[in-house]
């Protein structure tokens, strides 16, 4: 039996129904131009790649740059979330509700 792709009620027909993300993933991944390959071999990356409509820059890295980058950001922000706590920089949890209903502007619930 092959395989099909189910499309929810309401979608977009033309793309598939899975969180924004994934579909690039699963979908559309661009292959690197010969320039871009060579970029990366000669550099090692990170390479800018500039859009040629939007003038936005992005960079090319390789994928374990990407998760050790990733990594990185992680331990840095769980690194000063404890080093906030230790220092008492910390609120309760009800506080932390109240600021964030604040922000979106809904009733605190009861």
């Amino acid at each position: 039996m092959g395989s099909r792709l189910v499309i929810g009620e309401g979608h977009n027909r033309s793309r598939p129904s899975f969180p924004g993300r994934l579909w690039h993933t699963v979908y559309m991944t661009p292959k690197i131009t010969s320039e871009q390959r060579e970029a990366l071999k000669q550099d090692g990356g990170p390479v800018p790649v500039e859009d040629d409509q939007t003038h936005q820059v992005y960079f090319l890295v390789d994928k374990v740059t990407l998760d050790t980058l990733r990594q990185d950001a992680a331990s840095e922000a769980i690194r000063k979330g404890i080093a906030d706590m230790e220092a008492g920089r910390v609120v309760t949890l009800d506080e932390l509700d109240a600021r964030i209903q604040a922000k979106i502007r809904r009733p605190k619930s009861a």
